[in-house]
């Protein structure tokens, strides 16, 4: 005896299979995206692709296995791509220049703080080396050489006989 599915699970499946299209094109302008900032000629490129479809591959079969038990059959590929194709017409337009200025701005954002650490850590170097000319670390500078000038400090060593 055949097990039959209700109506509204069937619709609940392939909602959640349109669902999972959508995901996928927003997954895929974030793709286009980064692509854009990082440029997609050369080995750049081809590691974008090969991160994006590890990603991407077991999300939607496991989004397969929990919708509908993994079972891929005709209805699932166009319920997907009506999704797929539903995210490209209503929604990537106006969301993929969006998602373009939040990545230039987030990358603005990174540089300035790169730019900040770099800064930063300059002037921790810059005083070491202030400390390191005064000889109050690492040795070297002024107070060293005024010691090495003046000769030793403590009277050398003599034998019994005071040679």
């Amino acid at each position: 005896m055949v097990a039959l599915v209700g109506v509204w699970r069937q619709f609940a499946e392939v909602g959640l299979l349109v669902l999972g299209g959508m995901v996928g094109g927003l997954l895929f302008d974030g793709l286009r995206v980064t692509r854009g900032l990082l440029g997609s000629q050369g080995t750049v490129g081809v590691l974008l692709d090969v991160l994006f479809w590890v990603i991407v591959f077991p999300l939607a079969w496991l989004w397969l296995i929990l919708v509908n038990g993994g079972q891929l059959r005709l209805y699932v590929w166009l319920a997907a791509g009506v999704g797929l194709a539903a995210y490209y017409v209503e929604i990537s337009p106006y969301l993929l220049p969006l998602l373009g200025r939040m990545a230039r701005v987030a990358r603005r954002m990174l540089l300035w703080m790169g730019h900040g650490l770099v800064a930063g850590l300059a002037q921790v170097f810059r005083g070491l080396a202030f400390w390191q000319e005064r000889g109050w670390v690492g040795g070297g500078g002024e107070v060293e050489q005024r010691v090495l000038e003046s000769g030793p400090s403590v009277p050398a060593r003599t034998d019994r006989k005071g040679r």
